[in-house]
């Protein structure tokens, strides 16, 4: 730059025959700024040397740390003393030159070649050091170990189509741990950013004994990213505060269902009607909601359910009953003999349409880490959204390997092809579509904000704590949805 700037015209000059007295002044100025640039570019090429240097001795010890950097600092520092004792040399010359340019030339090439041999090698030196353009540094490093080497993603069930995304990060071909319930392995090429290497899923609900995502986040710093609807995100905003960074799936595929031989039931209000027992999971803000709105009278509440189809079977049918809208349709229509013995119809209502328009299992990362995480987010988001469009796009792939991982973990819960296949349509008929920017990443902070107006009367209810001025900004963030693909 020196050179271009303030010499590179004398030297241009003069090798075509000029004989101005000031081509001499202006290669003279170009030289002192080239020995300027030398010294300082020195530096800066001694420190991305030591830089270097001490990145790649870590690993082999403290020792060889020391004298990596001694090393770099020193071929560095002998390359710039070289440099400018040329230029030295170089100014002395052609200020004895004076003005007749021509009768020296056969000369100054012998010095001028080698000189700038030499400040092509500083330049390039420069560049490899980091001393080139600023805005090249970070595009080309912004994704180098920013991330946590092992991604941990703690999700709230067990594995189903509806964490598919976050299997598809490691792919078909990880290591099921039956004791820990937890799916490893290298993270495959396609999402590998941020000095990710391998990445761990672990099941939730009872494979955590319950214990709300948001709580284990904040017990266990290991986890990078953690399963929570945002109503609960909200509900715990006061003690373990979370930020859903992505979402997983457009809507909730969470339900109430009946059996329709059993219960009339043809909108939300026949529900109360009947005076069947609910039997839901224990905390679940959606059941405050639909008391709080009339739809279920308070004494119909069951919160003993745990997964598992035991005490619809032992009912015969005979009680209301949450579930997944892509899981337990297909098995207790297909494969759970729950009515006299034989698998039989159901229907249900989604709780998404009884206006309770929860985000399901958003990406969140604990508040106090957002600021400190950015860098890997801003990098790790795009990439989860591209696995999940992946996954959704072949489902098969991940979808089977979700079979065998539960077949491993060898509890009541299990996945199937014909689950899966269910699972498929409904997500492509609306549950997992793409955000009204077209990422497959975003939230509608209008329809946050909507959830959140009507969880505070729920909250006041209960005597719950919550900050009167929650909305959709204190729960979520679309910060890290640029550059995120789409469906």
């Amino acid at each position: 730059k020196a050179m271009r700037s303030g010499g590179m015209g004398g030297i241009l000059d003069m090798l075509d025959g000029g004989d101005d007295e000031k081509d001499n002044a202006g290669f003279l100025s170009g030289l002192d700024k080239f020995k300027g640039m030398a010294a300082a570019g020195g530096a800066t090429a001694a420190a991305g040397a030591v830089a270097g240097k001490v990145s790649g001795g870590l690993g082999d010890g403290a020792s060889k740390v020391t004298g990596a950097v001694n090393a770099g600092t020193d071929r560095v520092k002998a390359g710039t003393d070289r440099v400018s004792a040329t230029a030295d040399r170089t100014a002395s010359s052609v200020g004895s030159m004076g003005g007749d340019n021509k009768s020296g030339m056969g000369g100054m090439l012998k010095w001028l070649l080698p000189l700038l041999a030499v400040a092509l090698g500083v330049i390039l030196l420069l560049w490899a050091c980091g001393g080139g353009d600023d805005d090249d540094n970070v595009a080309s490093g912004s994704s180098d170990a920013v991330c946590p080497s092992n991604l941990v993603i703690q999700t709230d069930w067990w594995p189903e189509l509806e964490h598919a995304g976050s299997y598809q990060l490691i792919g078909p071909n990880g290591t099921a741990d039956q004791e820990t319930f937890r799916y490893s392995g290298p993270i495959q090429d396609a999402y590998k950013v941020g000095g990710i290497e391998t990445v761990e899923v672990r099941a939730g609900g009872d494979a955590i004994s319950f214990t709300p995502v948001t709580s284990v986040m904040y017990e266990d710093p290991d986890i990078t990213l953690g399963y929570v609807n945002t109503s609960d995100a909200a509900k715990d905003a006061s003690t373990n505060a979370v930020i859903g960074v992505a979402k997983t799936l457009e809507l909730n595929p969470q339900m109430l269902m009946w059996d329709p031989a059993q219960f009339d039931i043809s909108s939300v209000g026949d529900i109360v009607a009947t005076g069947a027992r609910v039997l839901h999971f224990d905390g679940t803000t959606y059941m405050d909601y639909l008391v709080n709105q009339g739809s279920i009278g308070e004494n119909q509440l069951d919160p003993s359910y745990g997964g598992a189809p035991d005490q619809f079977i032992e009912s015969n049918g005979g009680i209301i009953q949450q579930g997944f809208a892509s899981n337990e349709v297909y098995k207790y229509e297909n494969e759970i003999g729950w009515k006299d013995g034989s698998p039989a119809p159901v229907e249900y209502f989604l709780v998404h349409d009884l206006g309770f328009e929860d985000y399901p299992a958003m990406y969140t990362v604990r508040a106090d880490k957002v600021d400190e995480m950015s860098p890997c987010l801003e990098v790790l988001v795009p990439a989860l959204a591209q696995a999940w469009v992946d996954a959704l796009e072949n489902p098969d792939e991940i979808g089977d390997a979700l079979v065998g991982i539960n077949e491993t973990y060898d509890t009541y819960w299990s996945v199937s092809s014909g689950i899966n296949g269910v699972a498929s349509k409904l997500f492509n008929d609306g549950i997992a579509v793409n955000s009204s920017d077209g990422t497959y990443c975003s939230f509608d902070t209008g329809r946050v904000n909507g959830l959140v107006d009507i969880l505070k009367p729920v909250f006041e209810n209960r005597g719950l704590d919550y900050d009167s001025g929650m909305d959709a900004s204190s729960l979520v963030t679309n910060e890290f949805c640029d550059g995120a693909p789409g469906r």
